[in-house]
């Protein structure tokens, strides 16, 4: 993405990407309003790598979510949370045949 490269700095001037692990099973325990049905987790096992402010909205290919919140950035234990798009898509072909 586009976004900050650590917490509350500078914005990247190149387009940046990374590799994660889902890990869906630990952000129930991590995040109080986790959804599983609604969200899934991904991260890097020891807090390496991660989305940071400015990469909301943006895509996590392996399963076509979206970017949704997390925790600052790049925390070991603290996995990014990203929207399940295959359950909005009801919703999103919906809106598309209204246009």
């Amino acid at each position: 993405g586009w976004g900050t490269t650590a917490f509350q700095g500078q914005i990247s001037p190149i387009l940046k990407q990374t590799s994660l692990h889902t890990m869906s099973n630990r952000c129930g325990k991590i995040f109080r309003y986790f959804n599983n049905q609604k969200e899934m987790c991904a991260g890097a096992h020891g807090g390496e790598r991660d989305t940071c402010q400015g990469d909301s909205g943006g895509p996590l290919m392996h399963e076509s979510n979206g970017q949704c919140y997390g925790h600052e950035c790049s925390l070991d234990g603290y996995p990014g949370v990203y929207a399940r798009v295959s359950y909005y898509l009801p919703w999103i072909k919906s809106k598309m045949s209204v246009a």
